[in-house]
C-alpha cells in the first residue's frame, strides 16, 4: 500500500515534472518563437529603412528639391534604433552575430555614400555628376538584399526548428497526460490548465500576428504614393487612398479584378500600351525600377503621367505570393520641369543676343574711332590745308557726335529699364515732333539718298508728352527704315488723328522682317539677320527705346512687314491731348540772353591729363587763363592761388572727389562767386541732384559740349555784369 501510495506519488510527480517541462518548453520555444519573428521583422526595418534612404537621395537627385529629401532624413533617423535592436537581439547567436555586424557595416557605408551623393548633388558641379553617375549604390543595395536574406533564412531555418521543438514537445505532453489519465482528476485538471496556458500563449502570438498585419495595412494606406497590391495571379487584392483616387476605382470595384484592368497605361509618346511592372515582378520574380514616359488612363478617361515601380511579395517559403505596385502623378513635376526647359532656353537665348550686342557694340565704336583715327594723322601732316583742316574736324565732330549718340542709347535704355527717366509732361504739337525728329535723322536719310515722302494731318494734332522723347521715337523710327533700307529707298512718314487717337506711320521698301524675328523685334538687342554691307546695323537697342518711351506716352507701338525683302511699317499710337489741355508756354518758348564773350580765369580740374590739358587748350584758344589740375588737393592749392572766376571740375577724382572738393570750395574766399561746373560720365537726375546739392551751378556730361560749356561762361560773364549794374 505504502509502495503503491509511493508509486502513486511518484507517478504523480513524474507526471507532474513531465508536464511541467513540456510546458515550460512549449513557452520557451514559442518565445522563441516570437523573437525569430521579431528579428525578421526588424531586419525588414533596415532595409526597409535603406530603401527609403536610397529613395529620397534618388528623388532629390532627379529633382534637386530639398523636400524629396524628407524619407531619406527619416530613415537616418530610425536607422540607429533599428540596427542596435536587431544587434541586441542577434547578440546570443554568433552566427546571426557575424552577419548583421556585416550587415551594419554594408548600411553605414551605404548611408555615407547616399550622404556623399546628395552633397555633391547640392554642389551640382561636374565632379559632382561624375560622382553621382558613377555611383555604385546597387551593388551595395544587392549586398544587403542578399545579406538580409541570409539573416532571414536563417532565422526562417530557427523558426521551423523551433516549431518541430515545440509540435514535439506537445505531443509528449499529450501522451504523458494520457497515460497519467488513471492517476485522478487531479492530474487531468493539471493537464487541463498546462493546456489552457499553452492555447492563450497561442492566442496571443496570433494577436500578434493579427495586429502587424495591422499595422502593415495602415502602413500601405499612409503612405504618399499610391500602392497596389496583387496575389500571385495578378488580381487586385488591395489600394490604398492615393491609388484609388488616381486610378478611379474603389477598394470595393478593383478587389478580384486583374491588375490590367484597374492600372491602366501607355507609353506616352507611342500612346501604345505599356508593360505593366507588376505582372512583370510576379513572371520575373525581381523589383522592377521607375518607368519614364508613362501615362495612366483613368477609370474616367483622365491621362496622368506617372512615376511606377513594382516588387515580388514572397511567403515564408520564398515562394512569390503576389507584388505591390508604387506609382505617383508626376504632372506637376512634369510641369516644372517644362517651365525649367523653358527658362533655361529663355536664358540660352539672352545670353546669345547678349554676346551679339557685345560684338555689335565694339564694331560700332570702331566704326567712328577709324576716321578720327584717320584725321587726327591728317592734322599731324605737314602742309595741310585749312580747307582740309576744316572738313577733317567736321569728320571728327560728327564720328564724336554718333559716339555719344551711341552711349546716350545705352543710358537711355538703362534710365527707362530701372525706371530712373522723368518725361517733362505738356501740351506738344505733333508737328513740332515731326520737325524735331526729321532735324535728327535727315543727315542719316540724306547720306543713303532715300527719298523721303512726309504726309501731316491737315488738322493740328497735339499730345501730352515730352517732345524731346517724342522726336526721339520717331527718329529711332526713321533711322530705322534708313540703315535696312537699301541705298536709294523710299521712306514715307505720314500723321493723322483716328478714333481719338494720334497714329504716326513710318513705312520702308527695305530688307522687311522675317517671320521669325517679327515678335521679338522690339526686344532687347534684337536684329535681323546682319551682313558685311550693312555697316549702320546699329546696336538692337533703338527700338526698344522706341516702344519703351511710347509706353510711358500711354500708348502702343506695332511692326508690320510681309518678310524678308517686303520692307516694313511701324505705327505708333498715342492719346490725343484734350481740348481743355494747358500749353507750357514757358518750357516751349524759353528766350536766351544774348551771350556774352570775356577773357576769365578758368582752373579745370580732371585725374585723365589728356582730357584736361585738351580742354585748357581749348579754353586758351578762346582768350581764358586756364590752370590744371590733376587731384582734389592739388585743385585746392591752385584755386587759393590762382582765384579762379570758373572752375571746371571732374567728379571722379583720386581720393578726394569732386563732390568733397566742391564742398571745400564753396567754403573759400578765394573761390567766392565763382561759376562751379560739374563734368562727369555720369548724366542721370540723381547725379544732377547730388551735384547741385553740393553746389555745383552747371553739370556736363563728358565729352563736354565745348559750345554748351562757352555759353556757360558767357552767361556767367553777363551775369556778373548784371550784378554789378
Amino acid at each position: 500500500m505504502l509502495l503503491g501510495a509511493a508509486l502513486v506519488v511518484a507517478l504523480l510527480l513524474c507526471s507532474a515534472t513531465l508536464n511541467y517541462r513540456n510546458t515550460n518548453q512549449l513557452i520557451d520555444e514559442s518565445r522563441l518563437v516570437a523573437r525569430t519573428l521579431e528579428v525578421m521583422e526588424v531586419t525588414d526595418a533596415v532595409l526597409l529603412t535603406l530603401v527609403d534612404a536610397e529613395t529620397g537621395e534618388r528623388g532629390f537627385l532627379l529633382t534637386g528639391k530639398e523636400d524629396f529629401l524628407e524619407p531619406y532624413h527619416a530613415a537616418v533617423q530610425r536607422y540607429d534604433k533599428d540596427m542596435s535592436s536587431l544587434k541586441e537581439m542577434t547578440h546570443g547567436n554568433p552566427m546571426q552575430k557575424s552577419r548583421v555586424d556585416k550587415l551594419a557595416a554594408l548600411a553605414a557605408e551605404r548611408l555615407k555614400l547616399l550622404k556623399q551623393a546628395i552633397q555633391e548633388r547640392r554642389k551640382f558641379t561636374d565632379e559632382a555628376q561624375d560622382f553621382i553617375l558613377t555611383s555604385d549604390g546597387k551593388i551595395w543595395m544587392d549586398a544587403v538584399r542578399a545579406l538580409v536574406s541570409e539573416i532571414k533564412q536563417h532565422e526562417t531555418d530557427l523558426l521551423h526548428e523551433r516549431q518541430q521543438q515545440a509540435q514535439s514537445a506537445y505531443h509528449f505532453a499529450v501522451t504523458a497526460t494520457l497515460t497519467t489519465t488513471l492517476v485522478g482528476l487531479l492530474l487531468v485538471a493539471a493537464f487541463l490548465g498546462l493546456l489552457y496556458r499553452t492555447l492563450l500563449a497561442r492566442a496571443r502570438a496570433t494577436a500578434a500576428i493579427h495586429e502587424q498585419r495591422q499595422l502593415l495595412h495602415t502602413t500601405l494606406t499612409s503612405i504618399g504614393d499610391a500602392v497596389i497590391a496583387t496575389d500571385a495571379r495578378g488580381t487586385v487584392t488591395f489600394l490604398n487612398s492615393i491609388a484609388q483616387t488616381l486610378t478611379g476605382f474603389t477598394q470595393e470595384e478593383a478587389a478580384g479584378k486583374p491588375l490590367e484592368q484597374v492600372f491602366v497605361i501607355i507609353n506616352e509618346k507611342t500612346r501604345q500600351p505599356a508593360p505593366n511592372p507588376a505582372v512583370r515582378a510576379i513572371s520575373d520574380g525581381r523589383i522592377v525600377g521607375l518607368a519614364n514616359h508613362t501615362v495612366l488612363l483613368t477609370r474616367s478617361g483622365v491621362k496622368r503621367p506617372v512615376e511606377d515601380s513594382a516588387a515580388p511579395i514572397r511567403d515564408e517559403d520564398g515562394t512569390v505570393s503576389g507584388a505591390v505596385l508604387v506609382f505617383r502623378d508626376v504632372t506637376e513635376k512634369r510641369r516644372a520641369d517644362d517651365t525649367l526647359r523653358a527658362q533655361l532656353d529663355q536664358l540660352a537665348e539672352a545670353d546669345r543676343r547678349k554676346d551679339e550686342f557685345l560684338a555689335t557694340l565694339a564694331h560700332e565704336l570702331r566704326n567712328p574711332l577709324a576716321p578720327i583715327r584717320n584725321a587726327l594723322h591728317i592734322m599731324g601732316l605737314n602742309g595741310t590745308s585749312a580747307a582740309t583742316l576744316a572738313e577733317v574736324r567736321e569728320i571728327m565732330e560728327r564720328q564724336v557726335a554718333q559716339m555719344v549718340r551711341l552711349v546716350d542709347d545705352l543710358l537711355d535704355v538703362s534710365r527707362i529699364t530701372r525706371g530712373k527717366i522723368n518725361l517733362i509732361s505738356e501740351r506738344v504739337e505733333l508737328a513740332a515732333v515731326i520737325a524735331s525728329a526729321l532735324e535728327t535723322s535727315r543727315p542719316l536719310l540724306e547720306a543713303s539718298r532715300h527719298d523721303l515722302t512726309v504726309q501731316m494731318s491737315p488738322e493740328p494734332l497735339a499730345v501730352v508728352g515730352d517732345l524731346t522723347r517724342l522726336a526721339q521715337v520717331v527718329s529711332n523710327l526713321l533711322n530705322n527704315s534708313a540703315k535696312y533700307t537699301p541705298e536709294g529707298g523710299h521712306i514715307r512718314l505720314s500723321v493723322e488723328g483716328q478714333d481719338g487717337q494720334a497714329v504716326i506711320r513710318v513705312r520702308d521698301n527695305g530688307m522687311g522682317i522675317p517671320a521669325h524675328v517679327l515678335p521679338k523685334i522690339f526686344d532687347m538687342f534684337t536684329q535681323a539677320e546682319r551682313t558685311l554691307d550693312r555697316a549702320q546695323g546699329g546696336l538692337g537697342i533703338g527700338l526698344t527705346l522706341v516702344r519703351r518711351l511710347v509706353e510711358m506716352h500711354g500708348g502702343k507701338v506695332e511692326a508690320h512687314s510681309a518678310g524678308t525683302g517686303q520692307g516694313s511699317e511701324f505705327v505708333v499710337r498715342l492719346p490725343l491731348a484734350p481740348e481743355s489741355q494747358v500749353v507750357n508756354d514757358a518750357l516751349k518758348h524759353q528766350s536766351k540772353a544774348p551771350a556774352q564773350h570775356c577773357p576769365q580765369r578758368v582752373l579745370v580740374v580732371d585725374d585723365n591729363q589728356d582730357s584736361a590739358e585738351s580742354l585748357g587748350m581749348l579754353l586758351r584758344l578762346r582768350g581764358n587763363e586756364v590752370r590744371t589740375a590733376y587731384d582734389g588737393l592739388a585743385a585746392l592749392e591752385a584755386a587759393r592761388a590762382f582765384h579762379p572766376e570758373v572752375v571746371v571740375l571732374d567728379i571722379g577724382l583720386p581720393g578726394m572727389n569732386g563732390y568733397d572738393v566742391a564742398r571745400q570750395m564753396r567754403k573759400m574766399p578765394e573761390v567766392q562767386g565763382a561759376l562751379l561746373i560739374a563734368q562727369t560720365g555720369w548724366g542721370q537726375e540723381e547725379d544732377r541732384r547730388r551735384s547741385e546739392e553740393v553746389g555745383f551751378d552747371a553739370h556736363l556730361v563728358k565729352p563736354v559740349d565745348a559750345a554748351a560749356l562757352q555759353d556757360l561762361l558767357s552767361r556767367h560773364v553777363s551775369q556778373g555784369s548784371d550784378d554789378k549794374g
